[in-house]
């Protein structure tokens, strides 16, 4: 999988907090934190690639 930020190799990792654990993919270059259902919900709706926002000129 590629983070949608910086196009870097996101891994399977997991999050806690006091109650339960969550699967998340994580880039090692930006550390973008994906969870998983969102990944899954994200790729059945959105294209392939998003275009890059470009900031007007004034």
């Amino acid at each position: 999988m590629e983070c949608r930020r910086c196009q870097g190799l996101m891994v399977q990792d997991w999050v806690s907090d006091l109650l339960d654990e969550a699967p998340v993919f994580r880039c090692v270059n930006c550390g973008a934190i994906v969870f998983l259902t969102l990944a899954r919900s994200q790729h059945l709706t959105a294209p392939e690639r998003l275009p890059a926002c470009s900031s007007p000129q004034a």
